[in-house]
């Protein structure tokens, strides 16, 4: 039996819920009245934004309550009034001096901070830090080498007088994660930034910077600033807003749900359908922030720990300020499905954590995360992952749609070295639509991800199309195994137009099968073996299984690189087409190539597609792809699959 409960968003904080047949409250007031009745509870909430003080906080006494919205909204955000005129289309409004909002919304949709340069990037100088230098004579809150918070800059591209240290953000451009630092000092003579806090690697390891909340940024329409001298938030309108009809606001929350049991229990069967979640902000603007990867520091909209048989269905988040989901420690058998994921600052799904469980009741297991819409990941923490799984194993993430700036479309585990052995196994990743990705500033890194000793773990039928990479440097590949990966088949693929290939992996990975993938028209190349040089004599461990492949290209190389450290891998029965020109393996013709010991049973020859320009991969009965063995596949199941009566 379920009893049915009533929430009210004009009536948050107000109701007391005292009748249990129809309670009509606040979201608290409900929530305290269902934890005394015995049986399941389902809480519908009326439509309207329920805006959030506080973070909503479950427990184990919520367990079995199902949460249905009927166009409900929770919301993180408060709303601005009192609006004035600055002129020059600019507008402001007076805020708390304890507000620090990175993320600032009008009608519910994120703008951007004003920035300098307002389009573009400035180039760091490649200049070594001088550690007898003027940074020296100034205090810092960190203990870390000048080389990891300092940064060079050419002489005058920094104007002195937008430089206001209490405001600006430094957004350092690390490759495949940015730091967001706050200034301690300029030396405007030397062009150099002393940073209060250090990022992770030095930070002449950068590609370019720009600076946010910058109040000589306002000329650029939809972007704001926020003046802490003056607290105030300053906007400047776009075409067709108004001063009167300006519907703005900030966030006061990072987090709207947590759910998290007490005295080591769990929170079981807990459900939300059809509810947007919204409106929440980033990391603190007082602070400095960084991560090493996938933005693995960004805060989480909804967190879950030790919860059990959760589900969110058919819900919304949007407009967030970091990741959207969390299923973290003791997470099992939970359910993220035909959720839409739009204009996020992070990334749309976390499961499990960075380290490994050091409990079986901690493990992370047998999620599924399936048929969801995510599209527009990154917007403020710019190397998101849109699915991200750390020491979590057993989960299927299927039938999603995913596109957008962000670095990963989906990354699996989280070890850099073989021991110990990561927890990340047996996930599967299958029939997703992987398309349009990496058209953020810092482009994508890989498609299709996985990272460490992964048994057991299956990449299989996803389509993946339009794989972007930034212009400053060159990534952008379909289907990346990274250091250390092992145990991981990847087979029935198809990776078409990525700028860096369809398929690469590091050199000190091994044991992993690559097969019967389709990989085409890579614009620069299409594979790479890549990685540092060994450091011994001694060959890196390799030895993937590399077989029954389709490689087809034009007006580019095969490989990406003209020879490779250590030939000791298996790679045969594939099938190679240049559509324009000879096939060359690296510097070598096929007879050359197999004198290594590899493809000696593979051909070079057109595999006979319908139209693989535009993506029509079929074969005909007599395709030389038959010949290495080669089994035809269909993706017509590819990404979401439409609810039927049935």
């Amino acid at each position: 039996m379920k009893i049915q409960l009533y929430a009210a968003p004009e009536a948050c904080g107000k109701g007391d819920g005292s009748s249990f047949e129809n309670a009509i409250g606040g979201l608290d007031a409900v929530i305290a009245a269902s934890r005394t009745i015995e049986e399941n509870v389902t809480v519908n909430l009326s439509p309207g934004v329920y805006q959030l003080d506080n973070t909503l906080l479950l427990d184990e006494r919520d367990s079995g309550t199902t949460f249905i919205g009927d166009n409900a909204v929770i919301s993180g955000a408060a709303p601005l009034a009192a609006w004035k005129y600055a002129g020059e289309g600019i507008v402001y409004s007076e805020v708390s001096p304890s507000s620090r909002p990175t993320q600032f919304y009008v009608n519910g949709e994120r703008r951007e901070r004003a920035r300098y340069p307002e389009n573009d990037i400035l180039i760091p100088r490649n200049l070594p830090v001088n550690t007898n230098g003027w940074a020296n004579d100034y205090p810092s809150d960190s203990e870390n080498a000048l080389s990891d918070r300092m940064i060079s800059y050419n002489v005058g591209e920094i104007p002195e007088n937008l430089y206001r240290p209490e405001d600006v953000e430094f957004v350092i451009l690390q490759y495949w994660m940015e730091a967001r630092l706050k200034p301690a000092a300029i030396n405007f003579e030397r062009g150099e930034v002393l940073f209060k806090s250090a990022s992770w690697r030095p930070l002449i390891w950068s590609y370019g910077f720009y600076i946010e909340n910058v109040k000589e940024g306002l000329n650029a329409p939809g972007r704001w600033y926020h003046d802490r001298a003056e607290n105030r938030i300053y906007y400047h309108l776009q075409e067709g807003e108004t001063l009167e009809t300006l519907n703005a606001s900030i966030p006061v929350l990072q987090k709207l749900i947590q759910v998290s049991p007490q005295n080591g229990r769990t929170v079981d069967g807990l459900r939300f359908e059809g509810i947007t979640f919204t409106g929440t902000d980033g990391h603190s603007g007082d602070s400095s922030y960084y991560s090493i990867q996938a933005e693995i520091n960004a805060p989480a909209a909804v967190r879950l720990i030790y919860a059990v048989n959760c589900v969110f269905s058919q819900c919304k988040f949007e407009h967030l300020g970091g990741y959207a989901l969390w299923l973290g420690t003791g997470c099992l058998k939970s359910e993220v499905s035909r959720c839409a994921f739009s204009h996020l600052g992070g990334g749309a799904v976390r499961v499990g954590e960075i380290e490994r469980p050091d409990s079986e009741p901690a493990r992370c297991d047998h999620n599924t995360i399936t048929n969801n819409l995510i599209a527009d990941c990154s917007e403020f923490y710019l190397g998101s992952a849109a699915i991200l799984v750390g020491q979590s194993g057993y989960n299927t993430i299927e039938h999603n749609d995913i596109s957008g700036a962000m670095q990963w479309a989906v990354s699996l585990g989280w070890n850099w070295h073989i021991f110990p052995l990561n927890y990340s196994r047996g996930n599967r990743v299958a029939y997703n639509y992987v398309h349009d990705v990496g058209t953020g500033v810092l482009g994508t890194h890989g498609a299709l991800y996985c990272l460490g000793v992964s048994p057991e773990t299956v990449i299989e039928y996803n389509f993946v199309k339009n794989v972007y990479a930034s212009r400053y440097w060159g990534a952008g590949q379909g289907l990346i195994l990274d250091n250390s990966c092992s145990g991981v088949t990847v087979q029935n693929n198809v990776v078409i137009n990525a700028n860096a290939g369809g398929w690469g992996c590091n050199f000190d990975c091994f044991g992993n099968v690559i097969r019967n993938n389709i990989l085409a028209f890579g614009k620069r190349y299409q594979l790479t073996r890549y990685g540092d040089a060994p450091d011994t004599d001694n060959p890196p461990p390799n030895g993937e299984i590399f077989t029954q492949n389709i490689i087809i290209y034009e007006g580019s190389k095969l490989f990406k690189e003209n020879s490779w450290y250590s030939y000791s891998t298996f790679w045969d029965y594939n099938l190679y087409w240049r559509t324009d020109g000879e096939v060359k393996f690296m510097n070598n013709n096929l007879c050359e190539w197999q004198e290594h010991g590899l493809d000696r049973h593979s051909l070079v020859a057109d595999p006979l597609f319908a139209d693989a320009k535009n993506g029509d991969f079929t074969l005909p009965a007599d395709s030389p792809a038959f010949d290495v063995g080669f089994e035809a596949f269909s993706l017509k199941n590819v990404g979401i699959v439409p609810l039927t009566d049935n």
